[in-house]
């Protein structure tokens, strides 16, 4: 007899539920039931699970409509009309620009933000799928993996056409594109001394994809006092160099996405 296992899989049976569609489900409504009047030191164990307030069988819900809200700032949204409310929560762009891409809904203001496939192809739900608590944290995730993204927000919503729907509205803040950083060490070799500046960029969103462009100058310079060439000069180092690499937030290869 142990509680912990009973916890364990009263959390397993809620994971397998809100992963086939079942939405509404919890937890609290599985339940272990012990009968211990056998008096022999054992113990018979049913598990069951707890009926609706309404008596009503749990619902198994499908996706509907995917609305992603692409480079949402603070300084887009303002108060507008009951009708372009946007999920939960009243967001609204100045100028809103709506396309549909592979059975997505995109919402953009003036700022582009990210490519449609870029969107498209870190978006896992699919309408007419069953809900999963899975799926929807693999686009959360996948989302938010992206250097371009500041924050995502998901919300889930009764679909006004249909009780057996659901609606799910992904809301994408764009990050600082752009990133800088300089620095000056100082270097100490065998008691030669020396400074070393160097100077870094990042591009976060250089194509609308999420593709990360870096940009790294390096230098240095170390004094040898007492050391001269041949032609009575000090021989002091120096070093110098630039590095650049661009990464693509998918795997590349020639004929194959």
């Amino acid at each position: 007899f142990d509680q912990d296992m009973f916890e364990e899989e009263k959390l397993r049976v809620n994971e397998i539920m809100r992963n086939v569609g079942y939405y509404d489900f919890a937890m609290d409504y599985v339940y272990v039931r012990v009968d211990s009047t056998l008096n022999s030191h054992q113990v018979n164990m049913f598990l069951d699970i707890y009926p609706r307030r309404d008596s009503l069988p749990f619902q198994r819900y499908k996706m509907n409509d995917i609305t992603v809200i692409s480079g949402l700032r603070s300084t887009d949204f303002t108060a507008g009309q009951e009708n372009n409310r946007i999920g939960a929560n009243r967001w609204f762009f100045r100028n809103a620009d709506t396309t549909e891409y592979n059975g997505i809904k995109i919402i953009r203001g003036r700022n582009k933000f990210l490519r449609n496939s870029a969107i498209a192809r870190n978006n896992f739900l699919r309408k007419g799928s069953y809900y999963s608590d899975m799926i929807l944290n693999w686009t959360y995730q996948s989302y938010s993996r992206m250097g371009a993204v500041k924050q995502v927000n998901t919300i889930i919503t009764p679909s006004p056409k249909d009780s057996t729907l659901l609606d799910a509205t992904i809301v994408l803040m764009p990050a600082n594109a752009h990133w800088f950083k300089a620095a000056l060490d100082g270097t100490n070799s065998a008691g030669d001394l020396g400074v070393a500046p160097s100077i870094s960029y990042q591009h976060q969103n250089l194509f609308n994809g999420a593709e990360l462009l870096s940009v790294h100058l390096k230098g240095a310079y170390e004094f040898v006092p007492g050391s001269k060439d041949n032609s009575g000069k000090s021989e002091n180092y120096y070093e110098y160099g630039i590095e650049t690499s661009l990464t693509f937030p998918m795997f590349l290869f020639p004929w194959l996405k």
